[in-house]
């Protein structure tokens, strides 16, 4: 019974929208639009100034017997898109990697401060195991690196940000850099996927250890769709899934946030990866927000200024690369 109740916990705290996917075989070209560019979608609770460009293709993969995804992101741009290209934010939604979508966006805030910010889909793991949710975030980075001139960006500039199972592939993200094991086949687009910043808040990053501190924790649905079984039984895959594994001293800078209370992703997955970068030597902050759950450090003014400070002392502030394509005018 306990055991019901904590696994419940875990799906209710992860939980969010199931996206729409297409089942149709053939997918437009990447870089197509269901809109047309700078399209206004649902600006409902956008800052003044900011603009979403909606439903932009970056892409497509299997979804096995069920034929072809076709993989989207938003983009949050200025109305007026003149002067310098800017860095990008790339937020990586959470929800267990087996519900959410790129409409939970918690980052388009960013967009008045200076920045392009991008939310992105990716393959569930319902429709695809591991690794086929890190193989699409890396196809994100691709596109937008290759499409920066249209859409304002320095590619010399990006970093990625994300919350819970977004959290985990940010940091995956991160630590993995032009990792060829890892790059998949969602687009044939060529262009390096390293970033320059990782922002993860409460992201798991020992999924072979995940359950240190809940007894059966392993077992829960979410780690266990998005391995294809328990991690007992496919350790290799759940270490090839570890952001913890790949740590290495040309990692990019990392914020770490976690909430002290959470009792969905224990806060040692953060202390773990935190050590591991440390012992790697890469630049790392970590902050424990004291008494806070799972879903209570995002969205806050207290986490939004260490996420703003961060990225002005990574990315903002970093010298613009002398080949960043001249801004959209």
């Amino acid at each position: 019974m306990k055991r019901n109740w904590m696994i419940a916990a875990l799906i209710m705290g992860m939980a969010g929208l199931l996206p729409g996917w297409s089942q149709q075989p053939k997918a437009r070209p990447a870089g197509a639009q269901t809109k047309p560019a700078g399209t206004q979608g649902d600006s409902s609770g956008l800052p003044a100034g900011v603009k979403k460009i909606k439903d932009v293709e970056y892409g497509s993969a299997s979804i096995g017997d069920k034929g072809t995804r076709k993989l989207f992101l938003d983009l949050y741009v200025p109305e007026d898109a003149t002067g310098p290209a800017r860095p990008l934010v790339i937020w990586i939604h959470g929800g267990g990697w087996v519900q959410g979508s790129k409409s939970m966006s918690k980052a388009f805030w960013l967009v008045p401060k200076g920045y392009v910010v991008a939310s992105i889909d990716y393959r569930l793991s319902n429709q695809a195991v591991f690794p086929a949710q890190i193989e699409d975030c890396k196809a994100a980075v691709r596109f937008l690196k290759a499409n920066a001139k249209q859409y304002s960006i320095d590619p010399s500039r990006v970093a990625v940000w994300g919350h819970s199972a977004g959290g985990h592939l940010s940091a995956l993200l991160g630590v993995t850099g032009d990792d060829k094991n890892l790059e998949g086949q969602s687009n044939k687009v060529e262009q390096s996927t390293k970033v320059q910043a990782v922002v993860d808040f409460a992201g798991p990053a020992d999924l072979l250890n995940f359950n240190d501190n809940i007894p059966g924790y392993e077992q829960n649905p979410p780690v266990a769709t998005l391995l294809g079984g328990p991690a007992s039984e496919k350790k290799d895959l759940a270490a090839k899934a570890s952001p913890t594994t790949y740590a290495s001293a040309d990692d990019p800078p990392f914020l770490i946030v976690h909430g002290d209370k959470d009792t969905t992703v224990p806060i040692e997955q953060s202390k773990k990866l935190e050590d591991a970068l440390k012992k790697a030597g890469v630049a790392v902050e970590f902050h424990a927000i004291k008494d806070a759950g799972h879903n209570h450090i995002i969205g806050k003014p207290e986490t939004d200024k260490l996420v703003e400070d961060f990225l002005e002392k990574t990315i903002k502030n970093l010298k613009p690369s002398a080949s960043r394509p001249a801004a959209v005018k």
